[in-house]
């Protein structure tokens, strides 16, 4: 059975004792979602760009997840084979805007990635001849490759390069704007001040006043170290916007929603695609229940190593999600990433988009007094 849904409001209504669902206030009159964002990672390219093929006018902003660095620290992309510029200018020729990513992950000679490397970022921004050829290098990269824009994507820096990470942020915008190309750098949550391993090392503020989009991973609430639950809540994202909006202008910031799927059980803990769930629904044990804190879907079932829980992401917990996030004033969203999601989530968002612009066209026009 689904449990109601709720709104933003009667959310932090029911949770009083969170004093930041105060902030960010809700809008009157929710804006139209304007952008749709999505990333297509190398290890689902084909699917990726199946999804935003085959559901044209959903994503109007692709990131293209496929640059990393090498045993020396320099950028390059990780599939050659895939021909990203080739991609990138037919998506531009569609009306797709596309940008590069770049992640810390850093293959050594056979190939192996080290993922999200702090020591090699950590090497790089302590020494400026070494941060300036980064910057080079990425800039680069990019013009290489015909995107529009660069987002960075450096996670678990440590706390001490904090300073460092935001200046090579502020350099890299004025090479990249020289070149006509747009910045974003994609940070890790927080609702308050950090000196945490990732969360630490980005001071919004700073990041805010140098890049275009400065994007907030909005999931891993719960994860592998923690018990079973939703990837994120309404509460709980309420409080990291709330920060940001403490921190940044209106505008910069845009939410990043994980199109996901988790399996907890007696052995640990893994993540599932959605085509993986039907066989384990078969096995459930009583109904689908649905978290009221953000309408993730949940439920139980029995394997041979004993109990499992799922809670997962499907085309009703996103659409509410997002709805939601224009209550609050966002109009704009990511999502991570395309390829193993409910295939009916695209579509949904492409009617919402379609159904809202209909809405705008079809207003009066106000006539003069």
């Amino acid at each position: 059975m689904h449990s109601p849904l709720f709104s933003a409001t009667s959310v932090c209504l029911a949770l009083t004792l969170l004093s930041s669902c105060a902030s960010p206030e809700v809008d009157a009159e929710p804006r139209p979602l304007r952008s749709l964002g999505a990333w297509v990672t190398y290890w689902d390219f084909a699917n990726g760009l199946q999804r935003v093929d085959g559901t044209p006018g959903a994503v109007d902003q692709a990131f293209l997840f496929l640059a990393d660095l090498d045993a020396d620290g320099r950028p390059g992309v990780s599939r050659a084979d895939l021909d990203a510029g080739r991609v990138a200018g037919r998506l531009r020729a569609e009306g797709v805007a596309t940008w590069l990513t770049a992640v810390n992950d850093r293959r050594d000679p056979r190939g192996k990635a080290s993922l999200k490397d702090s020591t090699v970022i950590h090497e790089l921004l302590a020494d400026p001849g070494k941060r300036a050829a980064h910057r080079r290098a990425l800039v680069e990269l990019a013009m290489g490759h015909g995107v529009s824009g660069l987002d960075v994507d450096y996670e678990n820096l440590q706390p001490a390069d904090r300073d460092a990470f935001s200046a090579f942020v502020r350099e890299l915008e004025a090479d990249l704007s020289a070149r006509d190309l747009r910045l974003s750098v994609t940070v890790q949550p927080k609702s308050q001040e950090s000196r945490s391993v990732g969360p630490g090392a980005a001071d919004w503020a700073q990041l805010c006043g140098s890049a275009d989009r400065l994007q907030i991973m909005l999931y891993n609430l719960h994860n592998a170290r923690t018990p079973p639950g939703p990837l994120a809540t309404r509460s709980w994202i309420a409080s990291v916007l709330a920060y940001a909006a403490s921190q940044c202008p209106p505008g910069r910031v845009v939410p990043v929603l994980k199109m996901g799927a988790m399996d907890w059980g007696p052995r640990g803990f893994k993540e599932l695609q959605h085509a993986d769930l039907p066989g384990l629904l078969a096995a459930r044990k009583g109904d689908v229940a649905r978290d009221p804190d953000g309408s993730s879907a949940f439920f139980h079932y029995d394997a041979p190593d004993g109990d499992h829980t799922v809670y997962y992401e499907d085309a009703a917990s996103l659409l509410d999600k997002v709805a939601w996030l224009q209550e609050l004033g966002y109009d704009s969203v990511v999502l991570w990433s395309l390829g193993r999601e409910d295939p009916e989530i695209l579509p949904g968002l492409r009617a919402r988009k379609a159904y809202q612009t209909r809405i705008s066209s079809d207003a009066p026009t106000p006539q003069p007094e």
